[in-house]
Order: C-alpha cells, then structure tokens, then sequence
C-alpha cells in the first residue's frame, strides 16, 4: 500500500453533490480531494436531466455548452389519457448531464480543490474512538491511503461511505424507484413540455417521462416502485410496453438503468468527521426523484460547514451538526411535505386520479402549480 497523502477532506463521489461540495470547501480553504470511482465522471448517465432555472442558477450560470434544451411548462397524463398542463413551474432545461458535471467538477479544481478520478474508495479509516483518520481506496489500480479530517459521502443511494461509519442508511422498497430510461430519436412533441405519465397499469407506484433533448431527440423514461418490481414485473418491460405504444420501438438509441431514491431525507447525516449529502442522505423531491438541484443545496452547505469546522479546529458531530440545521432550514419543511404527499397519492387509485384530472381539465395552464 502507498503511504498515505494527507489532505484535510475527501469527497468521495463527483456528481452534483459531491462536486459542489468540493467546490465550497475548497473556497473556505480547505484543503480538498474529490474522488470518483468512474474514469470519466458523469457517464453512464442515471437521470432524466431535468432542472429549473431558479434552481441552478443559484450554483451556476447556465450554459448552453451543456443545456440541451430549455422548457417552458409541463403536460401531466391521468391513467385514462386526460391531459393537464402547468405552466407555473417557471423557466427550467434539460442538462447533458455528461458536460454539465464536468464543468461542476472543473469548479471544484478552479476553486482549488484536487480531483482524482480511477479512485474507488474501498473504507474508511477510523481510530479506537470511531473518529474519521482517512480514506482507503485503489487509485489507477494501486491501493493507497489518504489521511484526512472530515469525509463527505456523495456516493449515491447505495452510498458505503455512511455504512462505513455507522449510519443506518437502509431504504425501504417503497421509498425506492426501479427506474429505465431510453434516449429516442424522431419523437414529436407539442411546445417546449415535459410530458408526465400516470397509471398503475402503465408504471405501479411511480411515473413515466418523456423529457426534450433538442435535434428530435428524447429521454423516455419510467420508474416504478421496488415493491412492485419482482411480483409484477421489471422496469424496463413496463417502458418496452410504453415505447411500442407511442410507436418509438424501433427507435430507441441508448438504455441507462438505476434506482432512485423517493425518501425523506436520513434522521443521521452527520458523524464525528462525517457528512452525507445528495443521494447518499436521501436528499431528493420524494415525489418526483429528482436530485439535482437538492444535491447541490446539500452539497454547499457541507462544504461550508466543514470549512468553518476546520477553521475552529474542531471537527465531530455537535461541529458539524449546523449542516444538518442548515438543510432542515432551507429544505427540510418541503422535502417531509413532498414525502407526505408522495405517501398520499401512492394510494389513491387510477379512477381518482382521473377524477381529479377531469377538475382542471381546460384550466388554464398559467393559473396551476404542481402542488394544486
């Protein structure tokens, strides 16, 4: 094993959250790794790619080097095909995920952090008391060690990093989303929407997308819940079924496949010189699986949080514990409402939601929100 290099923090993960992470860590001075098992961060690419302008640009100006196409409202289907559109959401895209997380990583390093990728972080090095000393992990195929103060896990819903210290990170099958996306050419579609699809036949306890990616190309995706995924079948059959539907069979040019979180976020996100952040803490909208934005919420406030714990010398959990207050403030109160109302549709058969479909059917767009 390779002698130990010592920095002050390991990220492990470079996705949005971890990138982020990284990046204001660095900025309060820090002295910053960021590890990501993958040779090139961002690939294979697990997610629809959707976010709000509001949202991202808080964290970064948006460009259009990773901006494949931008959207104007949404379209969301009832089981029986009744269609109502919110054009309430506000001005939003959909990323190249592959680009757009490696222009967050480039941040990180302009910012001085120092990024190795190759490096799949295989455990934690912890001392008698169970305080963090440093990360073990094979780096360009040679095992090596990093000594470090503070590790932040952004290793994604099956994160080691918290099983590691000792975090109950386990999931509950209905807090989980089997979920198959196809990239698709020659779609059509109306207008600059995203297009949502409900039903239990089409996707049991979950939903399925249809997402613009420019120059006729389309993200076509579905999730269905965990629960369902054995005793009714797999994802990707529900997504064939839909596809041949909408007739876009034979034209499907890439699958990816993972599972997402829909959870409210862990009761522990902070140890003794540990943080966890984005998927690995459950920091999702549990309606919609979606974790962009959220992550790099998460991501900044731990970064922050660890470089101010650093500049007091004090590093253990009560030090890190404004982390997790600072989450709870700005998103803790929204993500328990979306996991309550996720909880309460879950159960509401398809002749309600097509009930409820048929109350705003001709509505005008410009007066609904997604919480109505």
């Amino acid at each position: 094993m390779s002698a130990a290099v010592t920095y002050d923090l390991v990220v492990v993960g470079a996705g949005p959250a971890g990138a982020t992470a990284a990046r204001f860590a660095a900025a309060g001075g820090a002295r910053v790794l960021l590890l990501d098992r993958k040779r090139d961060p961002g690939a294979p690419v697990r997610c629809g790619e959707g976010v709000s302008h509001q949202g991202l640009s808080r964290f970064i100006e948006p460009n259009p080097t990773w901006i494949s196409a931008s959207i104007d409202g949404a379209r969301l289907y009832s089981p029986s095909g009744i269609s109502v559109e919110i054009a309430t959401l506000g001005a939003g895209y959909v990323l190249e995920r592959k680009i757009f997380d490696r222009a967050l990583i480039e941040l990180a390093a302009a910012n001085g952090a120092d990024i190795w990728t190759e490096a799949n972080a295989v455990g934690l090095e912890l001392d008698a008391a169970g305080e963090v000393r440093g990360v073990r992990l094979i780096h360009s195929g040679k095992e090596q060690r990093v000594a470090c103060k503070i590790v932040i896990g952004a290793d994604g819903v099956d994160s080691r990093v918290g099983r590691w210290a000792g975090i109950p990170t386990h999931i509950r099958l209905a807090d989980l989303e089997s979920c198959v996306q196809y990239l698709v050419a020659d779609c059509p579609t109306e207008r600059n929407y995203c297009e949502f699809y409900l039903g239990d036949d089409l996707c049991p306890g979950g939903y399925a997308w249809i997402f613009l990616k420019g120059n006729g190309l389309v993200n076509v995706g579905l999730g269905i819940s965990a629960k369902y995924a054995n005793r009714r079948g797999h994802a990707r059959e529900f997504l064939d079924r839909f596809i041949a539907r909408k007739g876009l069979e034979r034209k499907v040019l890439g699958c990816m496949i993972g599972g997402v979180p829909v959870a409210a976020t862990l009761d522990r996100i902070v140890g003794d010189g540990i943080m966890l952040v984005g998927d690995a803490a459950r920091q999702v909208n549990p309606m919609t699986g979606g974790g962009i934005i959220t992550g790099m919420l998460a991501g900044q406030l731990a970064g922050e949080q660890a470089a101010a714990a650093l500049h007091a010398g004090n590093w253990d959990r009560q030090a890190l514990a404004g982390y997790r207050e600072r989450w709870d403030s700005e998103q803790g109160k929204t993500n328990r409402r979306w996991y309550r109302i996720k909880e309460a549709v879950g159960r509401l058969p398809d002749s309600t939601l097509d009930d409820t479909a048929r109350v705003f059917e001709g509505v005008d767009a410009a007066d609904l929100t997604l919480f109505k």
